[in-house]
């Protein structure tokens, strides 16, 4: 927030022009940005309800641009576009003002020295911007195998202050731990689940099933299915848990009793168990990129059984096997080929999701 109220008016405008935008344009994007003004307001009421007013001074607001607007986020994008070029083995992910460095090193000292350089070219960066890196608000973390034998402590400081290294950080709503283990986005999910179920049983007196079940939607459905192509490589027994939660907010909507089945409520309420959506959004990510991928008989013309299945490539590490892109492709190859011959994209989003829901998978084996 405070990043977006820190941008140059004259800097952005600048900015602007150097993009290609001229003469009227260029004059309304100036009056929409300069000349305007703010005070901050405090409304408060006696015993008597009688409204009481204190207003600050009017100031003109000189740098920033509009909070809450349609333009703002994307001045802001303008404004840090031309990032300088950094290490090859770095690359820079920037989400309006949050900025992430991903920096890769086959050593302690190679992964300090690139930090250093990177660090200070975008420090060198941002300040001719006016813009600062805040210390107090970054941290590091460091990925690493079960298998390594040594932590991997790092010197990393911003304006002469040493940066915490963390175990877990969040980023864009995803808490990714250092092992890529997802126990902590999967706890973070079970909670926000479980709060759900909480609703639903205080509503179920006054909602009917239909109701009920925009409200699972809204408030289970949506958190599980958030991220799931990546967090769903956590272990089974997180995805069991969903699982588990799962059931109890069927037999909360339809008021059964703890000992019933509900795997064909699952069906019938059109709802994916946590393993169907796990397979439904990795294979949907995957779907974009297979102009990209090894097809099984590209390399030759016999009609074999797994023709047209995704080549596996081979692995050294059990990691590898959580990789998205290594997931999806073994989903892919699992389900019917009248769903991968689908015609177009949206044909095979509809057969695929009717699929699975009426699986309602409680394992990926049963796939």
């Amino acid at each position: 927030t405070k990043a977006f109220d820190s941008l140059s008016h004259e800097i952005l405008l600048s900015i602007l022009f150097s993009l290609g935008i001229r003469r009227n344009t260029l004059n309304w994007l100036r009056t929409y940005l300069c000349n305007r003004k703010q005070y901050v307001e405090i409304v408060n009421y006696n015993k008597n309800q009688m409204k009481i007013s204190h207003q600050s001074k009017i100031r003109s607001v000189r740098h920033g641009v509009p909070q809450g607007s349609i333009l703002g986020p994307l001045l802001f994008i303008c404004y840090t576009g031309s990032l300088p070029k950094l290490s090859t083995s770095s690359q820079l992910y920037l989400y309006a003002d949050d900025a992430n460095l991903k920096i890769s090193g086959s050593s302690k000292d190679e992964l300090e020295l690139t930090s250093k350089a990177d660090l200070h070219l975008l420090k060198e960066y941002f300040n001719g911007r006016q813009l600062l890196l805040n210390p107090d608000k970054t941290n590091y973390i460091t990925f690493e195998t079960r298998q390594t034998k040594l932590p991997i402590d790092l010197t990393i400081n911003i304006n002469n202050k040493t940066i915490n290294v963390v175990k877990c950080t969040t980023f864009l709503g995803l808490e990714i731990d250092k092992n890529l283990s997802w126990n902590f986005h999967a706890e973070k999910v079970i909670s926000k689940i479980s709060s759900g179920i909480f609703a639903l049983s205080r509503l179920k007196k006054f909602f009917n099933v239909d109701s009920l079940k925009k409200v699972y939607f809204a408030y289970i459905h949506s958190i599980i299915s958030f991220g799931i192509s990546l967090y769903g490589a956590t272990s089974i027994s997180n995805l069991n848990t969903i699982l588990k939660l799962q059931k109890k907010a069927i037999r909360v909507i339809l008021n059964l009793k703890p000992t019933v089945s509900v795997k064909e409520y699952f069906v019938s309420l059109n709802i994916m168990t946590v393993y169907g959506m796990n397979i439904f959004e990795t294979i949907q990510s995957l779907q974009y990129k297979l102009s990209d991928l090894k097809l099984v008989g590209d390399s030759h013309d016999y009609n074999t059984r797994n023709r047209g299945d995704i080549f596996l490539n081979s692995h050294r590490l059990q990691l590898y096997k959580k990789k998205p892109t290594y997931m999806g492709s073994k989903f892919f190859n699992e389900i019917p080929k009248d769903i991968k011959s689908a015609g177009d994209h949206s044909e095979f989003k509809r057969k695929l999701k009717k699929f699975l829901v009426n699986k309602a998978l409680y394992s990926f084996e049963e796939l």
